[in-house]
Parts: C-alpha cells; structure tokens; sequence
C-alpha cells in the first residue's frame, strides 16, 4: 500500500465506462461478459473522478433507494484513489503534453477523463477504458483485456 490508501498490488483502474459495463449492466449483456472475463483475476480500483462521477447518477437519473444503495455498495467494495500531490503532478504534465500535442484530452470537456489518466499515470497503473479518448496518451498504459 502507499499514499493511494489502495492495495496496488494487481490492480487495474477502471474508467467510467467500463463500471458501467461490468457493474451496472444487464447480467446477459455481452460487454458485460467481455469485460468481466477480461479483467478476472486483476484487482479493480476506480479514480475518485469516477466514484463523484457514479455517486451522480442515482440523482440524475432518479433512481429508487434499492438501486442506489447496490451502487453505493459496489464502490464502497471497489479501492477509490484520491487525488494526491504525485496525481496533481500528472494532472499538469499530461495537461501540458496534451495541449502541446493538440491531443483531444487536453478539452474542457475532457477534465475528468485527464484526471483519471493522470491518477493512473502517477502510479503506473493499467486503465481500462473503452472511450478513444485515451487512445495515445503519451505513457498511458492501457489495459491489455480491452475488448
């Protein structure tokens, strides 16, 4: 463990999407099935971006309270990593890179994505992620399982 408060070991960072797919999905779904078979045997953990991003959604969509205490119990059993100094740091490399590079990324529209990026460059970590807006981040360490 390290400052993440997150056991690090075999862990995978899993993007917004990607929850969606393997935790709130239809369980005949075969995104569902795909992503599941291929992140079996990693230990998952989400960027805090994703859990404020998935703690939205049971006000946005105005879920009942059974369906919101299930997603609140999934990201309470999945490791959330805060956004630390090394995170903040990455956040402005992968910042400048990208509006150097005039990668997409670096767009307001993008800001939760790059935080995500950055907390998985701080540490290393593999993302998997099925949005193409992190296809060639520089450094970026996709998760090889992506279907």
């Amino acid at each position: 463990m390290n400052d993440t408060g997150v056991n690090m070991t075999n862990l995978v960072l899993i993007d917004t999407d990607v929850f969606s797919k393997v935790f709130a999905g239809s369980a005949g779904s075969p995104q569902r099935q795909t992503w599941a078979a291929a992140l079996a045997g990693r230990t998952i953990a989400i960027a805090v971006q994703t859990e404020v991003e998935l703690r939205a959604w049971p006000l946005l969509y105005k879920w009942g309270a059974t369906r919101t205490a299930v997603l609140h119990a999934q990201i309470a059993a999945l490791g959330t990593i805060q956004v630390t100094q090394l995170v903040q740091e990455s956040f402005v490399a992968l910042t400048v890179w990208a509006k150097g590079s005039g990668h997409a990324i670096h767009g307001k529209a993008h800001t939760a994505d790059r935080w995500i990026a950055a907390t998985a460059l701080a540490y290393d970590l593999e993302l998997a992620a099925g949005d193409g807006i992190y296809h060639d981040v520089k450094d970026l360490r996709r998760y090889p399982g992506v279907p």
